[in-house]
């Protein structure tokens, strides 16, 4: 039975990066552009784990956290914060409101899969490649554990080589708007 991830983030590169990054996997993915469509779409139909960004439109991730883990009915629901390299990652704000790991964009598809893999079969959550320290029974001792290789096949090996540089790119027009949107002012 296929199981389903929300991945709520306002970059049209990242929503597709997660796409293709689980299209051989047996999770289905759905993509909303910001916290509020978020919660609706989990209102609706919750999902079995949640990929949401840290700064978004309306609500950002650690609100749609904090829905999903004051909601008894949802608070299984695994939260994974997607931030920015160079952001500061709020990691107490993190661990009060239940994200169960945080990931560093622009990150490896493999991190995605194996962290997601990782808390949708109840092994020990992750900020930024540690455990969190916490009183939930599934933390540990803060030791960073490797990511193991799953997936030796060639097509997908293929395709996640240029999810990579397709994120980049899309970060590339990005900055390139922002700084000619600056120069015309």
């Amino acid at each position: 039975m296929s199981q389903t991830l929300l991945v709520a983030d306002d970059s049209a590169t990242i929503q597709r990066v997660i796409e293709l990054t689980f299209a051989d996997e047996d999770i289905r993915v759905i993509a909303v552009g910001n916290g509020q469509q978020a919660i609706d779409r989990i209102k609706a139909n919750p999902p079995d784990i949640v990929l949401a960004d840290a700064r978004m439109p309306e609500r950002d991730g650690y609100e749609v956290a904090t829905f999903i883990k004051e909601d008894p009915a949802l608070a299984h629901i695994p939260v994974v914060l997607l931030t920015v390299a160079g952001e500061p990652v709020d990691e107490d704000r993190a661990r009060q409101v239940g994200c169960d790991a945080v990931l560093v964009k622009p990150f490896a598809p493999q991190v995605v899969i194996s962290r997601v893999r990782e808390l949708l079969g109840g092994r020990p959550a992750v900020v930024n490649d540690r455990a969190i320290a916490s009183d939930d029974p599934r933390g540990d001792s803060g030791t960073p554990r490797p990511v193991e290789a799953e997936g030796k096949n060639e097509d997908r090996a293929a395709r996640l080589l240029w999810a990579g540089p397709l994120f980049v790119a899309g970060t590339l027009v990005l900055v390139y708007w922002w700084l000619s949107s600056r120069t015309r002012r």
